[in-house]
């Protein structure tokens, strides 16, 4: 559909089924957002928005969280550590892994 046959459509619709619309969207947008604000250390900032993406829909936010977090708790919390291997010397630690050899050897 063209947007004029769009918004001709959405506009017929009830305020009720557009404010469940924007409900659903905002709780979407506020949740994903959360998740990317702490992915990038900003904690503070996604506690505030999961807050308001619960407040306004708890059946989308809470339940969503609560996957994630047992999952990441059972798929990354209850593995045990693997031991880096670096050839040469056996064990080591990840610092020790990750150093390289950048000299330039003509």
């Amino acid at each position: 559909p063209t947007l004029d046959a769009f918004l001709r459509d959405y506009r017929q619709r009830s305020g009720r089924v557009r404010l469940g619309h924007w409900i659903e969207d905002q709780s979407q947008y506020l949740y994903h957002t959360a998740g990317l604000d702490y992915g990038s250390g900003r904690t503070l900032s996604a506690l505030a928005k999961f807050a308001q993406a619960a407040a306004i829909r708890p059946g989308y936010a809470i339940p969503r969280a609560w996957r994630q977090l047992a999952g990441a708790s059972q798929s990354v919390l209850d593995e045990p550590a693997v031991p880096l291997q670096v050839p040469g010397d056996g064990l080591a630690t990840p610092a020790e892994a990750v150093e390289l050899d950048l000299s330039v050897s003509a």
